[in-house]
């Protein structure tokens, strides 16, 4: 994945499982040591799946970056067993239409779910289970939504989620939920003073989540790989579907089970970058996204950071406790 899209201009962030072999993470080490922009995180924690240790190794990454460089424009999240489907030169161009909005899969949690946050779930062999408590409302009214823990994330909704006050109460909240990696960028993304946020519906199922190429247990495309925990690994037969996905990248693969389908990716992902055929891209489709239009339908003043601000201001009044939160307001100005 980093030799496909690797470039000298761009800022990586590796983080290796606690509980990853040793000899994993010293190759980790000796390839970072080969490049200025490559960082491998030394102090790592066992990732307990479906735990909030997910969200916390993204937001170490996520304080380097803004620590090392201010610079960039996007941050692309991205997990182990998932590969490009886009040169670098064409994900630059995506994120051009895409103009400081997030592309985060976010929809109303389906019902059923919410038993996701609703009770407390501990740690158990390595796994979350729920209990019979009841979990306190978050302290805020705040729609809950659900979505995917690899968005495409804005460098001011970086700085937003690491220094906003409710989002690290809403982060600490969630400490003992299950897969809050699913609640927390979703969730956030919908605030009104969320950088390049929006409350538009954005789900994979319609077609509207560039982020990510998936096959979930369900959805009409054909997995010809096999399903590991309802979503598809791919497998060669799944390489005429890839090759014609708009999406960003694609998840997920497994080499011990088919090395074919990485193979011929990295080789038509090789030959796109050495013979760039970007004019073959779509971007009406990128255009017409329903979150790229509404924040592309947004003036100067609406994407300040002043007048986010003050669409908190009014959040926080229009809150239960609402007199109070104005009258604390009051007090700090």
């Amino acid at each position: 994945m980093l030799r496909t899209i690797y470039m000298p201009q761009n800022f990586y962030c590796i983080y290796v499982d606690g509980k990853a072999d040793d000899h994993v993470f010293h190759a980790m080490n000796r390839l970072g040591r080969c490049f200025e922009n490559v960082h491998v995180i030394q102090s790592r924690d066992e990732i307990t799946y479906s735990s909030v240790d997910l969200v916390n190794a993204d937001l170490v990454c996520m304080k380097h970056h803004l620590t090392k460089n201010k610079s960039w424009k996007y941050h692309v999240n991205l997990a182990g067993q998932e590969f490009p489907l886009k040169t670098n030169l064409e994900i630059v161009r995506i994120l051009k239409i895409l103009n400081g909005v997030n592309d985060i899969e976010s929809y109303d949690y389906p019902k059923g779910h919410d038993l996701r946050y609703r009770f407390v779930w501990k740690r158990g062999n390595n796994i979350m289970e729920v209990t019979t408590k009841k979990k306190h409302p978050f302290p805020y009214q705040m729609e809950m939504s659900k979505g995917s823990g690899y968005p495409l994330l804005s460098y001011d909704f970086i700085k937003f989620i690491l220094e906003d006050d409710i989002a690290s109460q809403f982060l600490q909240w969630l400490n003992d939920t299950y897969a809050p990696e699913e609640t927390f960028f979703a969730t956030l993304n919908t605030l009104p003073w969320a950088p390049g946020g929006y409350k538009k519906e954005v789900r994979h199922t319609m077609g509207t989540y560039l982020s990510r190429a998936v096959i979930w247990t369900g959805d009409p495309a054909v997995c010809h790989g096999k399903m590991v925990r309802y979503v598809c690994v791919y497998g060669k037969g799944d390489l005429p579907w890839l090759s014609s996905r708009p999406q960003i990248i694609a998840n997920k693969f497994d080499m011990e089970f088919d090395k074919t389908a990485l193979d011929c990716l990295e080789e038509v992902i090789s030959h796109r970058t050495e013979h760039p055929e970007v004019d073959k891209l779509d971007l009406n489709y990128y255009a017409s996204l329903p979150h790229v239009k509404y924040y592309s339908s947004l003036n100067k003043k609406q994407k300040s950071a002043e007048y986010l601000q003050m669409k908190k201001k009014q959040w926080l009044i229009q809150q239960p406790a609402g007199k109070n939160v104005s009258d604390m307001l009051r007090d700090k100005d």
